[in-house]
């Protein structure tokens, strides 16, 4: 399935890049929510991301890369304590979009793959009447992957620039097993869900002779 999906990926793109094309550069801003699948003891945390994509637009279709810094944590509650991990990641989209006919306000949507790869990270250890204990932080997953799910408006400002407001949902699929989990609990993996908002800047057309 996952090969599958990736080759639709790769016949998609190059058929878009030999025809009618625009360059788009993206900047974008997300905050949301992330947390674990299978996995009761951990809460859901706050997510920032923040980064750039390029997309290569034809028609009513387009090819997109980027690279983005993702802050993400989570909060492990035990009787006698509670662990907090911050987390950095660098992480490296790739995806197709579809959007209506060009007009003033057109919806959008994203699908692809998002790979995230682990820079530094936090973990502090809070016991009640004993100091906080912090150490350095350990991926669950790393490198990390998982599918990602666009979906939202872009307002046209000028016929250069758009504004874009979206939804975006993450579904890891790097599945591991946390250290403190025992033989029969399932594999966990990254789930995340946000709201952002983002500015698009048409860089250039060119048309197929």
């Amino acid at each position: 399935m996952k090969k599958l999906f990736l080759i639709t990926l790769i016949c998609i793109a190059i058929n878009a890049f030999s025809q009618t094309k625009t360059w788009v550069l993206e900047q974008q801003i997300v905050g949301g929510r992330n947390w674990f699948s299978q996995s009761s003891l951990m809460e859901s945390h706050f997510m920032f991301q923040a980064g750039a994509d390029i997309v290569r637009q034809y028609r009513n279709l387009g090819v997109g890369v980027g690279i983005g810094y993702s802050a993400e944590s989570e909060t492990e509650k035990y009787p006698n304590n509670k662990i907090v991990t911050r987390m950095h990641y660098i992480r490296i989209p790739v995806f197709l979009r579809v959007t209506s006919n060009e007009t003033r306000v057109r919806p959008f949507a994203d699908v692809g793959l998002s790979f995230g790869v682990f820079m530094a990270g936090t973990r502090k250890t809070k016991s009640p009447g004993k100091p906080t204990r912090t150490d350095n932080a350990y991926p669950v997953n790393d490198p990390d992957m998982g599918f990602l799910g666009n979906a939202g408006i872009i307002n046209k400002i000028n016929d250069r620039m758009n504004f874009r407001t979206f939804i975006t949902y993450y579904y890891g699929i790097a599945q591991q097993k946390l250290v403190t989990c025992s033989s029969n609990t399932p594999p966990i993996a990254y789930r995340n869900i946000g709201v952002g908002l983002g500015l698009n800047y048409k860089l250039s057309t060119k048309t197929k002779k």
